[in-house]
């Protein structure tokens, strides 16, 4: 009875999987099996994912191409990259590249990702962070690699099996903190409730005010793309960068921008001058962080105070 039962599961596999050995074009279909939970006498689709798994290294071992294949996986509230890693076998870095995700920090809590079989890269054709232009542009640069075009749903891939983020890329991949984004300043009005210096009445103060002289030199707090640049009635003269899926900054005030819309910048890029351009009453930085849509008090965020 176990061994009809083996045998079944075995077909069931078959039919179910587009499979596929490596050439230099491969397709695949977006019809990946669906593991519910990551408890393999829970799921009998984890149990199966395990022995691809398993499968899969002990080909690397032998030196031979092992069958690439994915799942997909609705992860829960308490998931989080390290622990889905250790849970499914496969490394941080081929999941994060595969599923854009920036870094281990970044929350993909009830999010639906691919969990392939095969540890590698999935350098993307697109990048969206930081993180995956430096590894586009370092990954074609190694020598006497195997890489293979894939396309893994509806999105194309270089896929480098076996390979791991080196230093320069696992900076981008683990500098997930934020910084002060003035090298000097003063505050004068935190994150909170707060009697508006323009109307005189009790109003949320979504940001801090850094108070510095005019012209000085404001630098982006993290690693991140500038999402928007522009001007605002009340802001004045703004810039926006997005750091990872859930957490951008905000600048405000500035006398100028010294960025555009998709730069990439760090925490050495100066990305406009302290001004007093729209509502202000003298040369200040108004900052922000966002994360889920909502703004939070920056000082949670920051790790040099």
């Amino acid at each position: 009875m176990e061994l009809k039962k083996n045998s079944f599961i075995k077909l069931f596999f078959i039919f179910t999987f587009f499979q596929f050995i490596f050439s230099n074009n491969l397709t695949t279909s977006p019809a990946y099996p669906r593991i519910k939970s990551l408890d393999s006498r829970k799921d009998v689709i984890f149990k199966q994912y395990e022995l691809d798994v398993l499968q899969a290294k002990k080909d690397f071992a032998l030196d031979k191409n092992p069958t690439l294949m994915f799942y997909l996986y609705k992860t829960s509230k308490d998931d989080n990259l390290f622990s889905i890693s250790a849970r499914c076998n496969i490394l941080q870095e081929t999941i994060a590249t595969l599923n854009h995700i920036s870094s281990p920090s970044e929350d993909i809590s009830e999010r639906e990702i691919i969990l392939p079989v095969v540890d590698g890269l999935f350098v993307t054709n697109n990048p969206i962070t930081p993180f995956e232009s430096i590894l586009k542009k370092n990954c074609f640069k190694r020598d006497n690699i195997l890489c293979y075009n894939i396309t893994v749903g509806e999105e194309e891939f270089t896929f480098f099996p076996g390979e791991r983020i080196e230093s320069t890329e696992r900076y981008f991949f683990l500098d997930s903190s934020l910084r002060m984004p003035l090298r000097e300043s003063v505050l004068t009005s935190s994150y909170g409730m707060r009697v508006s210096p323009i109307t005189g009445k009790n109003k949320f103060h979504s940001g801090v005010d850094l108070a510095a002289p005019k012209g000085t030199e404001v630098f982006a707090c993290g690693h991140g793309v500038v999402q928007k640049t522009g001007w605002d009635n009340v802001y004045g003269y703004y810039v926006i960068v997005q750091h990872d899926s859930n957490r951008s900054s905000f600048y405000a005030h500035l006398s100028k921008i010294l960025v555009t819309k998709e730069d990439k910048v760090n925490t050495k890029t100066c990305i406009g001058k302290v001004g007093s351009t729209g509502a202000s009453t003298g040369p200040h930085l108004h900052f922000e962080i966002r994360k889920n849509n909502s703004k939070i008090n920056p000082f949670t965020e920051l790790s040099d105070l």
